[in-house]
């Protein structure tokens, strides 16, 4: 008997929640799937279809963890978007470090990518842009070269890379060079200190990859990059990628699709950027109660839904009892990555416990467990008692500032925005919700 199949019911249920990543048409994990019914998804959908021809680029956005990455997965797999698109999708975690990202290396990225996802879907390329391709991975196994001759006079001898060569110079690019440019530090100095003076050059090369890929597509229309996980890299980083230089992330010549934070989204300077860049679509958060903490129509379809997705991952969907999950999915907050977090602990409570279904003190624990994962410093706390009495409110000042409380609530979900088709509202994280009523202890 395998390990797996020793595994209890539940036992098994909890491997469903607690590893948690992107679901994706005929995936393993594709059975998990629940179709929301996402208006933001169709908007996005309208947009590229019909302005394809304009190079669109979309600033996609939610709370981390809502789902955005499986919706575009499934958008990206619909015949209307497969057929019309060379698609190239991939995310920033893979290639680069999302603590130290730059506009560079997004530039960088799309035009090795392009070129890359273009030779192994067979597309035409001619000898004049294998030649420019190939010239370019030279060119960035000089600067790593010229780092290695640098760092052996610093630490000691360190050996130099191979030739790059045709065909290896693709392979040289996926395995090693992002796997250095990822973990390097200083080679990605380097690389940025040579491009940065001569981004005309980088912007002119992306462009050239892009257009002769563009001609030599046949039956489809365009390119669409879709650049996943970038809501991933820390605000301050955010605002300067997509702020203060959202003007080179506008330039290449494809359809691209930019996912960015929540926190991005509600900083003063987001208007700006999307003008600067293209258009935004949000995906909001599933609303489980209207402003006034009321249940309505929209709230019960989406606690529906909900229960769809949870018992979707149950290997026995009576292994909860349903008050139980009524407690997780509205501890959720209506964000898929924290019901899916609520759930592997709530399961995980009940294993241990030698239980034979998840009840509500199970879940009571995985609030307070979730509850203390947070570290609130006074001006945070009084933020989310602000918006705790009004749902409207938002600061008067300070949410330019990477640094502001506001937007670190926001970051880290301590504070969740809801706009689902009306003005937007927000409240704090439901499992913070005890502790923000707690009356205050005086000091003796």
């Amino acid at each position: 008997m395998s390990e797996a199949n020793s595994f209890s019911p539940l036992e098994q249920s909890y491997l469903n929640f607690d590893q948690i990543r992107p679901l994706e048409p005929g995936g393993t994990d594709a059975n998990f799937y629940v179709d929301l019914g996402s208006r933001s998804v169709e908007e996005l959908r309208f947009d590229l279809i019909r302005e394809a021809g304009r190079n669109m680029k979309i600033l996609f956005s939610g709370h981390q963890g809502c789902g955005k990455s499986t919706l575009l997965n499934y958008l990206t797999a619909t015949p209307e978007i497969s057929n019309a698109f060379l698609i190239v999708k991939y995310s920033i975690q893979d290639l680069l470090d999302p603590n130290d990202l730059d506009y560079i290396d997004i530039l960088l990225s799309m035009a090795l990518k392009a070129y890359e996802a273009a030779e192994r879907a067979g597309v035409g390329v001619s000898a004049s842009l294998r030649d420019r391709a190939q010239r370019l991975a030279k060119q960035l196994q000089g600067l790593i070269e010229e780092e290695d001759t640098e760092a052996a006079g610093r630490s000691g001898n360190v050996g130099a890379e191979g030739s790059v060569g045709v065909p290896s110079w693709l392979e040289w690019i996926s395995v090693k060079f992002f796997a250095r440019y990822q973990l390097e530090f200083e080679t990605r100095k380097k690389i940025r200190e040579h491009f940065s003076p001569h981004l005309t050059d980088l912007i002119a090369t992306l462009n050239a990859f892009l257009r002769e890929v563009r001609l030599n597509l046949r039956e489809k229309r365009q390119i669409l990059l879709l650049i996943d996980d970038t809501d991933k890299i820390p605000l301050a980083k955010s605002l300067e990628v997509f702020g203060e230089n959202g003007l080179h992330l506008a330039k290449p010549e494809c359809c691209v699709v930019y996912v960015v934070d929540m926190a991005l989204v509600c900083s003063g300077r987001f208007r700006a950027i999307v003008k600067t860049i293209g258009k935004e679509v949000i995906l909001p958060n599933l609303r489980l109660t209207d402003v006034h903490g009321q249940r309505d129509d929209t709230a019960d379809r989406d606690c529906t839904l909900l229960r769809q997705v949870v018992r979707s991952r149950l290997v026995r969907p009576e292994d909860i009892e349903p008050e139980a999950l009524d407690d997780a999915i509205t501890m959720s907050g209506g964000v898929m990555r924290e019901l899916m977090s609520l759930m592997a602990k709530s399961v995980r409570n009940a294993c241990l416990l030698k239980k034979n279904k998840v009840t509500r003190d199970d879940v009571a624990r995985a609030v307070i467990a979730t509850r203390n994962e947070y570290t609130l410093y006074a001006d945070h706390v009084e933020m989310l008692k602000k918006v705790l009495h009004d749902p409207y409110w938002y600061p008067e000042t300070g949410v330019e500032d990477p640094q502001s409380p506001f937007l670190e609530l926001l970051h880290t979900l301590a504070l969740l925005e809801y706009r689902n088709g009306e003005d937007k509202w927000r409240q704090p994280h439901p499992v913070l919700r005890r502790l923000l009523e707690r009356p205050r202890v005086e000091q003796p």
